[in-house]
């Protein structure tokens, strides 16, 4: 099964997830946990936002920015976790670790290149200019179609990690996509 399809199927044996990212988040960790968020509520899901840090300031104007919650004001632990833009567990803080269940069924998503490997189903493609760029592909592949709101966070990560498209990592995709996501809304 491809990658694209064992996320499908993840998402189709789960109702409610738990969306993290690295401590000290940036546009690319918020704007994909956002942007996905408002993907699995368009199918219907539930979608919790959750980092151990306080959302950046310069952060608060993307769209369901209010929503990211903090660890310290939930109790329970989440059977169905997806981790984004973070290459290991630990990596979410202690605090937001701790949310994750026992047995929980963990996904990946991550374009960094010291990735532990773990989730499964996992997407780690190193080449990728950011995780929103695979959020994207992976909705792409899932036929959710993009909203505005999901355009404009995926926008917001794509353009963070490539440094506005001058950063090493920018591919020519990068542009491309960009013009998608604004043609949407972003």
């Amino acid at each position: 099964m491809m990658p694209f399809e064992r996320f499908r199927a993840f998402f189709d044996a789960h109702t409610d997830f738990a969306i993290f990212s690295h401590v000290d988040p940036d546009g690319d960790a918020i704007g994909s946990s956002l942007g996905l968020a408002w993907a699995l509520r368009e199918m219907g899901r539930g979608a919790a936002v959750i980092n151990e840090s306080p959302l950046p300031a310069n952060l608060a104007f993307l769209p369901g920015a209010e929503t990211v919650r903090r660890p310290d004001a939930l109790k329970d632990t989440f059977g169905a976790v997806i981790v984004l833009d973070c290459a290991s567990l630990e990596g979410l803080g202690p605090n937001a670790a701790r949310l994750v269940g026992p047995g929980a069924a963990i996904a990946c998503v991550d374009h960094h290149v010291g990735n532990a490997g773990f989730g499964d189903p996992r997407l780690v493609v190193p080449e990728a200019s950011a995780t929103a760029e695979l959020i994207h592909d992976l909705l792409d592949a899932c036929q959710v179609p993009l909203t505005p709101e999901m355009a404009q966070c995926l926008y917001t990560g794509l353009a963070s990690d490539t440094g506005a498209f001058r950063f090493q990592n920018t591919t020519p995709k990068s542009p491309r996509l960009a013009a998608r996501l604004v043609d949407h809304g972003a």
